[in-house]
This record gives structure tokens, sequence and C-alpha cells, in this order.
């Protein structure tokens, strides 16, 4: 099979010439394998989505990679626990039981044509917000821009290894969009870049996820502290909610969401490095993550 691939490069003499020139490939033979989706909260029944992979000279926008014919199995502490039957009005199969804190699940796929594929993953005890609190007109941006802080407080569990994601949500009045908190600075020194680089007080995160891991605060009560533009935060004067989610996660899916957020941002770009999504799904690609989490509202 062949793919082509045009390049363009760029030029000399202090002008930008746009130079086009065709190379022939050869792309060696590909077989699909199984891709598995799925992401639960402890206490709701999983939705498993299975698609499979395609090579690249095979894709196209228009190909249905959607795989109905499955057979997916639930596994709690090593016994069958549940068989998920496909569900079309979702595309993907739905299960029955809910999802415990603290079992050990093993999520088993067999489709015709495909390798099994499988992923291992546990249900995380659910850790609650103890804090959370609003104080006007704190700081100044960089740019000059009034901030709020927004403080939050949990007790992290003794034993080490935690996981967590955190989301700052505001949405705007009934009937309204969600407003977006693009830029949510900290002072926090366990918050993590997606892009595993070193941040400071002035580095914008995306307040829909702010990932940390207790490696600095095990065991203890640890306190947080982000900072967002007042403008924004004042439109909870006109209606609009705040909401604090903490979200006790997995090591596998805390890698998986933050690959997958680096590969999103830097979709289309020719000169960004190649990104790898992570995953756990053994013998295929994708997630298995559980996720347990505590919603606190401002008042």
């Amino acid at each position: 099979m062949r793919l082509y691939f045009v390049l363009f490069l760029c030029a000399c003499s202090g002008l930008f010439v746009s130079c086009e020139k065709e190379i022939m490939v050869k792309t060696p033979p590909y077989s699909p394998v199984l891709a598995v989706n799925s992401t639960v909260n402890v206490g709701d029944i999983p939705l498993v989505f299975v698609t499979k992979s395609v090579g690249v000279a095979e894709y196209n926008q228009n190909h249905n990679l959607l795989v109905q014919s499955a057979r997916v199995w639930l596994y709690k502490s090593g016994l069958l626990a549940d068989s998920l039957m496909f569900e079309p009005s979702v595309g993907g199969y739905l299960g029955h039981v809910v999802v415990d804190p603290g079992a050990n699940y093993q999520l088993q796929v067999v489709a015709p044509g495909f390798d099994t594929v499988s992923a291992v993953e546990a249900g995380p005890a659910l850790v609650q917000l103890s804090k959370v609190a609003r104080y006007a007109n704190v700081r100044l941006s960089g740019e000059g821009d009034v901030q709020d802080e927004i403080r939050i407080s949990f007790d992290d569990p003794v034993a080490p290894g935690d996981y967590y994601i955190l989301s700052l949500n505001l949405q705007g009045p009934a009937g309204d969009s969600a407003i977006l908190l693009d830029c949510v600075n900290t002072t926090d020194a366990s918050v993590e870049s997606i892009y595993d680089e070193q941040i400071d007080n002035s580095t914008c995160l995306n307040g829909a996820d702010i990932f940390f891991r207790d490696e600095l605060f095990n065991g203890k009560t640890h306190e947080m502290r982000f900072f967002i533009d007042h403008k924004l935060l004042s439109r909870m004067d006109s209606g609009a909610v705040f909401t604090v989610s903490l979200r006790h996660v997995s090591e596998a899916y805390f890698r998986y969401r933050k690959s997958f957020l680096y590969a999103s941002e830097n979709a289309g770009n020719p000169f960004s490095e190649p990104i790898r999504v992570y995953s756990n799904v053994k013998g295929g690609y994708g997630i298995f993550g559980i996720l347990n989490d505590d919603t606190r509202t401002l008042p």
C-alpha cells in the first residue's frame, strides 16, 4: 500500500518561499485491534464503547469503526459480576450493576476476528472536600487584572500513591452555556501541567482539568489556592453557579487524561512531537477508568 505525503519546506534569503515535494512511502500491512473506552464513576453503571483501530493509510472520516458484535464482561474480585449488552441508542455496551469503591475490577472484551483485550482497575475511595471558599479581590495577575481566590481543603488518605483531577466550573444562569475558565493560576507546588513542565503562579491552567498527586502531602490535610479573574466570578452575582469537583482517580486514568489532552492540543500541528495517548488495555488500545468524585457548590 502506498501513502503520499506533501511536505512544505520554507525558505531562504530571509524570504518565506513555499516549496512542495511529493514523497512516496510504502506502509507495512496493518492488523486492526480492539479499542475500548470506558470511564465510570463509583456508584454508576459502566458504559463501554468498543471500536477498532485502523491503519493510517486506510483511515477516512466516513469509516465506521464501531464494533457491535463484541461480548463484554466485567469481573469483580476475580468473579464474573456483569455481562454488558449493546445499546444502539448510546452506541455502547451498558452494564447492570454499579461500581463499588475499593473493589478490584477487570473488563474483558471478545469480538470475532480480534484478539481478546482486557483492562484492570480499582474503584478509588471517596475523598471529600472539607472546605470550598471564595475570597474576592485578592491579587493582581501578571497582566494587572484583579483576581479572586478559590480555596479548597481535603484530607488525603494515609496510603501513598493517590492521584487527583480537580475541576472548577462556572455555569451560566439557567439556559446559558458554561463559562470557560481557561486561565486559572495557582501557588500550589503539587499541581502539574499536561506538558509535565514546571509551572509558576502566572501559568494558565485549564480549570476543567487540574492535575496533582499526593507526593508532597501524603496522609495530611491539604489546602490549595487558585486565582481566577474577578470579572468572571462576579457573574455569580447574576445567577451563575460555581462548582468544585475533586476526582480521586487511578494512576492509569491520570496518565491517560493528561496524555489525551496533550495530544488534543497538538492535533493538526505539523511541528509538534508525536504524542502517544496512554492506554491500560492489554492487547488493544483505550482506557478503563474508575473515578470517585466529590462536588461542592459555592454559596
